[in-house]
């Protein structure tokens, strides 16, 4: 009985599967036309499948300028409150314990800078290397920040970062070799003022 629901269950699949083929191919076509639509919706799947901590917020809105095959990602970056505190566990032999060990205030900041310098950049790669049908020739990012711990509703966040550039330029960066505030600075970001 159970095999005969598996066997039911799999053509059920294999059918639905088949009814999706065509939406798919079409969404693939049009993005490759560099219909707008599709151009979103491609770039939205790349950032929406990329992981991340549980802490960062990963939410994003874009919008996509076809003559200037441009993308504009509006980024909400989080705020170093929700960055984890603990370090590691220490096991202390003598009374069979365990210890948690946490990061100074210092190294914690290093980490958060560090952070906001390379959310923008993965973000930049993992678009630009994802553009397949080569439709998007520039991007911009503007990283956005929720500053108060409990904003009032329908307050903003606040905009602490912006980058914009040509997938040449930045194609010519090696990631691997350059620290992320150089690799940052370098490209022309710029970071805000919060006041």
């Amino acid at each position: 009985h159970a095999m005969a629901q598996w066997q039911q269950m799999r053509e059920r699949y294999i059918a639905d599967r088949e009814q999706c083929l065509p939406v798919i191919d079409a969404k693939s076509q049009a993005y490759l036309l560099g219909e707008p639509y599709a151009v979103l919706d491609h770039c939205d799947l790349i950032l929406s499948q990329s992981p991340y901590p549980d802490y960062i917020p990963h939410s994003f809105d874009l919008d996509y300028f076809p003559a200037e095959k441009g993308l504009l990602v509006e980024y909400l970056l989080p705020p170093l409150r929700v960055f984890p505190r603990l370090k590691g566990v220490q096991y202390i032999e003598s009374n069979n314990t365990f210890r948690d060990v946490l990061m100074s205030d210092e190294e914690r900041n290093t980490l958060y800078a560090n952070a906001l310098y390379e959310l923008p950049l993965r973000t930049l790669h993992e678009l630009f290397q994802g553009d397949v049908a080569k439709a998007v020739k520039r991007i911009r990012i503007d990283g956005y920040i929720f500053l108060d711990e409990h904003p009032t509703p329908g307050q903003p966040p606040t905009c602490v970062l912006s980058i914009e550039l040509d997938k040449e330029t930045f194609m010519q960066v090696d990631l691997h070799k350059e620290d992320p505030i150089t690799a940052f600075n370098a490209l022309g970001g710029v970071f805000h003022s919060a006041g």
